[in-house]
């Protein structure tokens, strides 16, 4: 089987407006700076497209079950908040930051840990053997009460584990819900809405950093892509640590 989900915001003009909003003082305060040093400062010069907004803050996860095979990748871009600002080192116009992890169990037993340095090159490995963990129980069908949902471009249905408005439920694919004869969950989409703040400029605010994965690949029956239990090959040159007994 292989799973996967990216993650969306929920009001995407309401994300859009924060970001915006935040931009506008920060060019305000810039433009005070210069004129007070007596220097010019064209906000235009740091413009960003409402595409490019939405794609500050988002992420992909994949993954792979065969077995007591299991593989999770994982990719984010999130706000550098730390260049971010009227300060001389810094701009108005917002960028991301990017990491990606790999996670391999080749077996019940192993792990392979990869991280990533996307702003540097390079990055870590880090391998656990016995690193058995018992395993529990499979989901229990008459835990997850929420409503059934079509998976698009698929004939498969997803389970809700709650009611819509239960915070942070998760949809599990049917009829499985974990992976057979493993504890892991067969998640097809989660949505973390939390319940609408009673004050007006709370609940807007609230709504612009609420986020949902959604599914965009669910393949059941299916070939892998090859060499997913593998080390990447981009990664055998990182160092290896060992994390646990061997």
């Amino acid at each position: 089987m292989l799973i996967e989900r990216e993650i969306r915001w929920d009001d995407n003009q309401a994300y859009i407006r924060l970001i915006r909003e935040v931009m506008q003082d920060c060019q305000q305060a810039k433009a005070e700076v210069a004129r007070a040093r007596g220097t010019s400062y064209d906000p235009r010069s740091e413009e960003i497209t409402d595409e490019e907004i939405l794609k500050l803050e988002t992420g992909t996860t994949l993954e792979a079950f065969d077995g007591a095979r299991y593989t999770e990748i994982k990719t984010v871009s999130a706000l550098d908040r730390s260049r971010w600002g009227p300060g001389p080192d810094e701009s108005c116009r917002p960028v991301a930051k990017y990491s990606k992890s790999v996670a391999i169990h080749p077996d019940a037993c192993s792990v392979i840990e990869i991280q990533y340095d996307l702003d540097h090159g390079g990055g870590t490995r880090t391998e656990q053997k016995a690193a058995c963990t018992p395993q529990a129980p499979t989901s229990d069908p008459a835990a997850i009460n929420g409503e059934r949902m079509a998976i698009d471009g698929t004939a498969l249905f997803c389970r809700w584990s709650g009611p819509a408005g239960t915070l942070g439920r998760s949809c599990l694919l049917e009829p499985w819900l974990s992976y057979p004869g493993t504890d892991r969950s067969l998640t097809v989409a989660m949505q973390q809405a939390a319940p609408a703040a009673a004050v007006a400029a709370i609940q807007s605010a609230q709504q612009a950093v609420q986020a949902s994965e959604h599914p965009i690949r669910v393949e059941v029956g299916k070939p892998l892509p090859a060499g997913i239990f593998d080390v990447p090959a981009d990664a055998r040159q990182f160092t290896a640590a060992s994390g646990g007994a061997n």
